[in-house]
């Protein structure tokens, strides 16, 4: 996905119907950072290519390819690209489907 420009911007979002909705990204960002902001739901990620820099719980971290970042719901973070930009997959799972999983 986003074989084009390899420095543009891109996220696609999406719904998945089979997931009782679950709201799922792929983006690739070189230049765009998120202001600090939180979610009402879980936030399950996996850093593809580059490195995304991130403050989340109080701490500065680092995504790397193959990293999975997990954000409890009404977390406060952020996140910009590294050096390159970084591509990512993540999805916004509800508490009431964590807790259907977990059961």
């Amino acid at each position: 996905m986003f074989p084009d420009d390899p420095d543009k911007d891109r996220a696609k979002i999406w719904r998945e119907a089979q997931h009782d909705g679950l709201e799922c990204l792929h983006a690739r960002f070189t230049r765009h950072a998120y202001a600090p902001h939180v979610h009402d739901t879980y936030v399950v990620g996996v850093i593809l290519d580059g490195a995304e820099l991130f403050r989340a719980y109080g701490a500065t971290n680092v995504g790397l390819p193959g990293h999975v970042t997990a954000l409890n719901p009404d977390v406060l973070h952020d996140g910009a690209p590294g050096e390159d930009g970084y591509r990512y997959r993540t999805a916004y799972p509800s508490v009431e489907l964590m807790q259907t999983i977990a059961a």
